[in-house]
């Protein structure tokens, strides 16, 4: 399941990020350079994917005129996606035409209709898979704790119900504090 988050905050990532676009010709320029760098770069690894994301987004959070590191940033988490479709079995070529796909589809779209992506649509979204990128980044280390807790305090218990319940709980309660946050953020 954790593989499967991190290809899609690669592609929300990507897709989001990517609706920072402005007509300066250096947002295409970083978005197309984040892809090569990302391809090369940005392997489909929760630390990597999840901490990487939670900085972007976080930072267009912070300085929205930033438009250039939303657009490398967008192009590094498409790369990302590439490389997860390629770790799946896809075939190189055609990976990396998808990777590149959502970012393009997404800032032209912006680009061409002035209602695609509004400011607050744009902040939900950032919000929503910020934490998700968050709760990516945390649960590998959080559910090895928790493994090595239960391993020393209660009997072997390797299979059935519960044997990797741990980290759903831990979820659950990152995604309520998250959602608190955010509409603490919002009453602003």
């Amino acid at each position: 399941m954790l593989t499967h988050a991190v290809g899609l905050i690669c592609l929300l990532g990507a897709t989001v990020l990517a609706t920072t676009i402005t007509r300066s010709w250096l947002d295409r320029v970083g978005l197309l350079a984040g892809l090569l760098v990302g391809v090369w770069l940005v392997q489909p690894e929760p630390l990597l994917v999840g901490s990487l994301a939670t900085v972007v987004i976080t930072s267009q959070l912070a300085r929205p005129r930033w438009t250039v590191v939303g657009m490398i940033g967008a192009g590094l988490l498409s790369g990302g996606w590439a490389n997860w479709l390629y770790a799946g079995g896809w075939p190189w070529g055609l990976a990396l035409v998808a990777g590149g796909a959502a970012p393009a589809v997404a800032a032209r779209l912006t680009l061409t209709r002035s209602g695609f992506a509004t400011v607050r649509t744009r902040e939900e979204a950032f919000c929503t898979v910020g934490a998700l990128s968050l709760l990516v980044t945390m649960t590998p280390v959080v559910s090895t704790g928790w493994r090595s807790a239960v391993a020393l305090n209660l009997p072997a218990r390797t299979t059935g119900p519960g044997a990797d319940g741990p980290w759903l709980v831990s979820v659950m309660l990152g995604m309520l504090f998250l959602g608190g946050v955010h509409s603490l953020w919002r009453r602003q």
